[in-house]
């Protein structure tokens, strides 16, 4: 099914899917089954693993780890996957699930929150020495 979406915006989707899959492959993750906790351990080498774009871009975690957005459009892609999977019967529940909002619960409770925070990263500004 077509849903109106962009040629790049396919492709891009495409190459997530494609991270993923790498992954699971080099994790000997079976990507039907994926649990939540293998979900996390995905977040974990998108935020640790080498990235080459930033290798020259000085930042305290220099070269390292993927961007929040990027690494958030992982998470979406992933998610929408295993949609798919539940929609098609193939599991019953989505381990990449989205933050809910509990009235009453923002002081001292405890509210269940996306796997990955999102946030918006300040520009890097050199120093006077630099």
């Amino acid at each position: 099914m077509h849903l109106q979406l962009a040629p790049k915006t396919i492709d891009a989707y495409g190459r997530c899917l494609n991270d993923f899959l790498d992954f699971c492959q080099r994790s000997k993750v079976i990507p039907e089954a994926i649990t939540r906790e293998q979900v996390t351990l995905y977040v974990h080498d998108l935020a640790h693993r080498p990235n080459p774009k930033r290798a020259n871009v000085p930042s305290i975690k220099h070269g390292q780890g993927l961007s929040n957005s990027t690494m958030q459009q992982r998470l979406t892609v992933l998610r929408l996957f295993c949609d798919s999977l539940v929609e098609q019967q193939l599991r019953q529940n989505n381990p990449v699930g989205r933050g809910h909002y509990v009235p009453r619960k923002a002081f001292g409770g405890v509210r269940d929150r996306k796997l990955l925070p999102h946030y918006h990263k300040l520009p890097w500004l050199p120093s006077d020495e630099e």
